[in-house]
């Protein structure tokens, strides 16, 4: 069949875009013959970590195969398509410019007469990405680069690339990075959780306040919680609720102050427990709450106050102030979220913004209180005996007398605090298992106690055991020494700082299990081991602290053979965790890929 000859009009068509409709299929042909495409796309970024105010190089490579190109960013015909780059950005980060090569001038048959400007071989773009606040949702961010690749006699489909740049945005400015220190990535963790808003900062600290809880620091809030609301006993539900919330508050309010005291002050958190005489006034405390269960005398508001005080805010005020003072106790809880609080709020000079995050900080470490406050209260719902319940006072009365020991302890003089708290605890289990007379005429009750008391001067006896000298005493920590720390560096020996403190639960949680564990022992062979003691303040503390950047108890800080510090962990550190880090420590292959303890 002629088709030219019956319709001479659709052949003149057919011979005008016969040669396009071949061109297209070679195209489509062409294009499953080269799965990979003529052109291999990559991007990079140069730094690549920026902070808030600096301005990041990316780098678009296209390495376009021999016999092919692609359009430069103006090919010189309207129905040609350019080569463009576009990019997808969080909130914050905006495109400052995109530079395009030179391109390549020539002619080619796809052009008939007409001169084409191309890209061949390798075509690097470049843009300048410049970062001005930290976003609310933070996502990588991507180039995408459109191109079409021609050869001298056809032309692939258009094609969009999305390339990862591999940019990482900090949310710290400079400034703050060079006053964090080496505590940059804790801040850089709070500042992306403040970054994210109202809804994100609220639960996001008081869910980092409750899990504040799982540290042994915690160990003297259970135990006072307990004994003070214990002898709450016979108050109606709803009105110890509204003393658990006062005395949670209470807690809230010092927590929140001290750190954001010490946030923009750049001390030390806890720092008031390194004074002998708040750790007087605590135990001073917690004497006199004791007496009062033991029944010497009654704690009363004075009497020219308001009868309204006395009866309905009297109780509340008081557990506020009770809270307040734990408060004290709360603040050595120091662990990565917060010395990152510490730091970020140091950074960023904001007494309403800090006050603020350690207060919801401390709401979640107070949320499990409000339970164990109800909890303890509800001994009034035992049996009513009046024996019982004295002898359950007088139990109460005990626990925070041991709180007492605790507190007076760092001052006291080493073997005195060694075997005090021991020797209490002994005398303790003896008078309120075989010689308080409350309760000895329920035969039941009073076999119950016994064995309980049996069991504990048991349980005592093993705790305390004296531990066999020789090498089963664990690591061997020295005073730190400027001296020390020196030679170790001149002899290339890795080593490790520990700073601990005697009224640092976590610290002796890890002297006890971490240091004298085998696995740690075996690891710790060939480095060397140094202790900073800042159970109290002084000049020559305060300096080592601030040199090595260290906010809390505990701290340990690694050191490779080169002297250099590669790792550093706050809080309580496990053993399988810390023989890790020293294995590390001695062979620095070891540190690919090693996450946090606990992570």
């Amino acid at each position: 069949m002629h088709l030219s000859r019956s319709n001479p009009s659709l052949g003149r068509w057919l011979r005008i875009a016969g040669p396009a409709i071949a061109a297209a299929a070679l195209c489509l042909a062409s294009g499953s013959a080269l799965a990979d495409g003529p052109v291999k796309a990559s991007a990079s970024a140069s730094p690549s970590v920026i902070h808030v105010g600096e301005s990041a190089v990316v780098t678009i490579e296209l390495d376009v195969a021999k016999g092919w190109h692609i359009n430069s960013n103006e090919p010189g015909l309207d129905f040609l398509i350019p080569t463009t780059v576009e990019f997808e950005l969080s909130d914050g980060l905006s495109v400052v410019g995109v530079d395009y090569p030179e391109p390549v001038v020539r002619k080619l048959k796809l052009g008939g007469s007409r001169s084409l400007r191309l890209y061949e071989g390798r075509v690097r773009i470049t843009a300048r990405l410049h970062y001005e606040r930290v976003p609310a949702v933070a996502r990588p961010p991507v180039a995408i680069v459109h191109y079409q690749a021609c050869n001298d006699t056809l032309c692939l489909r258009p094609t969009s690339v999305r390339l990862p740049i591999g940019l990482e945005l900090s949310a710290l400015d400079r400034d703050s990075v060079a006053r964090a220190g080496f505590n940059e990535q804790a801040a850089e963790s709070i500042a992306r959780l403040v970054a994210g808003g109202l809804w994100v900062v609220v639960p996001g600290m008081l869910l980092l306040g409750l899990a504040l809880n799982l540290t042994p620091c915690v160990y003297p809030l259970v135990s006072v919680t307990v004994a003070y609301f214990g002898r709450q006993a016979g108050k109606r539900r709803g009105r110890m609720l509204w003393l658990a919330v006062c005395y949670t508050f209470g807690i809230a309010l010092t927590f929140s102050a001290l750190g954001a005291f010490a946030a923009l002050s750049g001390g030390l958190f806890g720092q008031a427990l390194t004074h002998p005489a708040v750790l007087v006034l605590l135990a001073a405390v917690m004497v006199a709450l004791a007496l009062s269960s033991f029944g010497l005398y009654q704690i009363q508001v004075p009497g020219g106050l308001d009868s309204r005080l006395a009866g309905a805010a009297g109780g509340a005020l008081g557990a506020m102030l009770m809270g307040m003072t734990m408060g004290l106790v709360a603040a050595p809880c120091v662990g990565p979220v917060v010395v990152g609080l510490l730091v970020f709020v140091g950074t960023r000079g904001d007494v309403l913004l800090g006050f603020g995050l350690f207060f919801l900080l401390a709401l979640g470490l107070g949320i499990p209180y409000l339970a164990l406050a109800m909890a303890a209260g509800s001994i009034s719902a035992l049996p009513r005996s009046g024996a019982w319940l004295q002898w359950t006072e007088h139990l109460f009365g005990c626990v925070l007398l041991a709180m007492a020991v605790y507190f007076i302890r760092p001052v006291l003089p080493g073997p005195l605090a060694k075997w005090l708290m021991p020797a209490y605890l002994s005398l303790a289990a003896v008078y309120l298992a075989f010689l308080d007379p409350a309760g000895r005429e329920v035969r039941w009750f009073l076999r119950l106690r016994r064995g309980a008391g049996v069991a504990a001067l048991a349980a005592l006896a093993v705790v305390y055991r004296p531990l066999p000298s020789g090498g089963g005493d664990g690591l061997v920590f020295v005073p730190f020494t400027v001296q020390a720390y020196d030679a170790a560096r001149q002899r290339h020996q890795p080593f490790v700082i520990e700073f601990r403190a005697d009224w640092c639960l976590p610290c002796k949680e890890m002297e006890e299990r971490t240091f004298k564990d085998p696995a740690v022992v075996e690891a710790g062979r060939g480095i060397a081991f140094f202790s900073v003691d800042m159970t109290r303040s002084s000049p020559r503390v305060n300096a080592i602290l601030k040199s090595f950047d260290v906010l809390g108890a505990p701290t340990t800080i690694f050191f490779g053979a080169d002297g250099k510090e590669w790792r550093r962990t706050v809080g309580f550190v496990g053993p399988e965790d810390f023989a890790t880090l020293l294995e590390a420590t001695r062979d620095p292959s070891r540190r690919a890929g090693l996450k946090a303890p606990g992570g």
